[in-house]
């Protein structure tokens, strides 16, 4: 049987929280509870058995997407978390490992593809089959070949790459090839001497070749004394697919979760008014230790600060069995998997008196991972307790609370807040919600950049413990209104920057320069406030014969580089330095003039109408930008959590003056879990003109941008 390298990754990608798919009855039940992470490497690739090379789990890329892009991205197998959140709807889960060469005898290159959806508070399992990516090809010599063909080699290859197998190495090699775009064959030569010192030469080819089969040539020698044309020797072609055989565990951490409740969360009620809360955790292979200790073992009313519970004596047992603290576990053979719960029982949960409690937890599995977990027991007489706010949900005029009903009777739950040095309080409130229950307001009109104090309350009740969250602070673009100018960058280009030393702008003027000829200046022809606008214009560039059409533009970015050729372009850095908040918009004011394009291409035809872009994007990078090397703003590149555009076929803005134009900026996903450390923006007259496309008459006029927050 064939072997190819494969991971199996079956990671639990959740579309809720972890109580939502565990329960306190029947906890053990067929098919209840959940492993969050298990993978599985292939090390056996060859006939010969020969090691597929350790380094494979290391160099593997995992790509999590959906239809607006890349979500998450993980080098190396261990770096994938034990588990991943995300909201509901399609995505798609990718890996490569290996080595992408054209040809090669020992590099190898594997990729999965597997679509799944998740379900809000359902658990989806993916399984990642790293098949190898390769067309392999090997040979079969017959025994007495080198005897009739002296020196023989056969070579077989794609249209970039080829190999030769030799009486060296023929009857153990295997070759492996990338085939390039729309290449779907491979070809085969066989040369060597004749007995009569004649050279030998036979050809043919392999069509149709698909990845993850194997071409075998079997090469078989036929003595024949009539000897017409070489038909000694014949070539038949065995096409076999390789599938797993031998499977070796990398092993995940273990993981920890609460039963019915937020393990992350501080587990708060009043005295007396305590359900049952258990700690759940699960491992790979057996747990080789599971410790619960605290320093409050006193105060909890335990006689040790520590237990083992994967070692615990029948003393131990009883002592906490009478307290109303259980232990159980389970151990999966046909997975070589472990589940295991620790129980508080209301009854021992009820004797706590007033205060905080803390229990550290940490379970190592019999492959030496360890993970740790805190749980906090709040015992306290609040009617209403806070529940921490994500830094997601708080912008810059509006924030979003939490809170939860602790104890009976508490109508009316809600919050009292005020700005920091602040005395008066701000109250809201919302409807009744149950017992245990969560509850949530958003807060708007608040001011940006400013600390907020924030207390949970109820009717005739006030929890007086504070927490604080700070606004976003807006970001003011530099420079918006263009009203100064000054000369510096590579080429000491006029640039609409207050000064050379604190540049935010650049333009297309570093590349005109050379050809003494200004895209981007100031205008007092239109403007929308103060003296100047930016006026924007496209032209052909050139002298000595050498030059190109270039767009009337600014963007947010250096020009690093000016490079003189044919077709005079230059290197861009676009991207500079932001505060890491969520504008909602980018607002502007415009008039465009676009005219005929006479420098066509696959953009625009000859002829047809110029097009203006204004773009911003919101990205955790700078970008390199060369046209020269085909080096173009991307949109969905994995740096862009936020994106937004505005597209102008032709005139904007009546004669003479400027109106306003407003665009959306679009969040992706990742931007749930990153903050924008760079922000892009970018006005052309010819939207096109990276690919040296557009009008020598396209004039942009713009004045005021803003970004808008909501």
């Amino acid at each position: 049987m064939k072997k190819f390298f494969g991971i199996v990754l079956a990671s639990a990608l959740v579309g809720g929280m972890m109580q939502s798919c565990q329960s306190e009855d029947g906890f053990f039940a067929d098919g209840e509870g959940v492993l969050k992470m298990k993978m599985f490497i292939n090390n056996s690739l060859t006939r010969n058995g020969e090691d597929a090379g350790e380094d494979l789990g290391e160099k593997c890329v995992i790509y999590i997407s959906n239809d607006k892009g890349l979500i998450h991205k993980f080098k190396g197998i261990e770096n994938v978390p034990s588990d991943l959140y995300l909201k509901s709807g399609g995505y798609v889960a990718e890996a490569w490992t290996g080595d992408s060469v054209t040809a090669s005898f020992d590099k190898k290159f594997y990729k999965a593809y597997e679509p799944f959806t998740i379900k809000k508070g359902e658990v989806e399992q993916v399984v990642l089959d790293c098949k190898i990516a390769n067309v392999v090809a090997s040979i079969n010599p017959d025994p007495m070949l080198s005897a009739a063909l002296a020196d023989y080699k056969v070579t077989i290859g794609n249209t970039r790459g080829s190999l030769e197998f030799t009486e060296e190495n023929a009857a153990t090699a295997h070759g492996y090839f990338m085939q390039p775009n729309g290449d779907t064959s491979l070809t085969w030569t066989i040369t060597g001497k004749r007995e009569n010192g004649q050279d030998y030469v036979k050809k043919g080819t392999i069509y149709d070749v698909k990845p993850a089969h194997e071409y075998v040539l079997n090469v078989k020698y036929t003595p024949d004394a009539l000897d017409y044309g070489g038909a000694f020797i014949t070539v038949t072609v065995d096409d076999s697919e390789l599938v797993i055989d031998d499977i070796v565990q990398i092993k995940g951490a273990p993981v920890f979760s609460g039963i019915g409740y937020d393990i992350t969360k501080p587990v708060e009620g009043a005295p007396g008014k305590f359900d049952r809360r258990s700690v759940y955790v699960q491992c790979l292979g057996e747990f080789q230790s599971l410790k619960m200790s605290s320093q409050d073992y006193v105060a909890l009313g335990l006689s040790t600060n520590e237990y083992n519970f994967a070692t615990l004596s029948e003393e131990k047992a009883a002592e906490l069995t009478t307290l109303g603290i259980s232990y159980e576990s389970n151990y999966d053979a046909l997975y070589d998997t472990s589940s295991a719960r620790i129980s508080f029982s209301p009854a021992y949960l009820n004797t706590l008196v007033l205060g905080n409690y803390v229990l550290d937890f940490e379970a190592v599995d019999s492959y030496g991972k360890v993970t740790t977990m805190t749980m906090t027991i709040k015992v306290s007489d609040a009617g209403v307790v806070l529940e921490e706010t994500p830094w997601q949900e708080v912008y810059a005029y509006r924030a979003k609370l939490h809170g939860r009903v602790v104890k009976e009777g508490m109508n009316n739950p809600g919050f009292r807040y005020r700005a920091h040095g602040q005395t008066d309080w701000t109250t809201v409130a919302t409807a009744n919600v149950a017992l245990n229950e969560s509850y949530s307001i958003e807060l708007t009109g608040l001011q940006p950049g400013t600390q907020y104090e924030y207390q949970a309350i109820a009717d005739d009740f006030v929890n007086n413990e504070s927490k604080y969250f700070t606004t976003e602070e807006i970001f003011n673009i530099p420079n918006s209104s263009f009203e100064y100018w000054c000369n510096g960058g590579v080429k000491n280009a006029l640039m609409p920057n207050e000064n050379a030393n604190n540049i935010f702008w650049d333009s297309g003027n570093q590349g005109a320069s050379l050809a003494s000829t200004v895209l981007a200046n100031k205008s007092s022809d239109i403007v929308h406030s103060g003296d100047y606008s930016a006026k924007l214009m496209s032209k052909w560039c050139g002298m000595l014969g050498m030059g190109a059409f270039s767009g009337g533009n600014i963007f947010s970015g250096v020009c690093t580089n000016v490079v003189v050729s044919a077709n005079a372009t230059a290197e861009l850095t676009y991207g500079q330095p932001f505060n890491g908040s969520r504008p909602a918009k980018l607002r502007g004011w415009a008039n465009y003039r676009p005219g005929a394009v006479d420098y066509s291409g696959s953009a625009l035809a000859s002829g047809a109408t110029d097009h203006a872009q204004v773009f911003v994007a919101l990205t955790t990078g700078t970008m390199y930008i060369n046209p020269a090397e085909s080096k173009y703003f991307n949109p969905d590149d994995a740096s862009v959590i936020a994106f937004g555009e505005v597209t102008w076929t032709g005139n904007f803005s009546a004669d003479g003056q400027l109106q306003e134009f407003v665009i959306p900026i679009t969040y992706k996903v990742a931007a749930d879990t990153k903050k924008a450390t760079h922000i892009m923006i970018q006005a052309s007259a010819s939207k096109y003109a990276d690919r040296f496309v557009g009008s020598t008459s396209s004039v942009l006029y713009i004045d005021d941008l803003e970004l808008v927050y909501e």
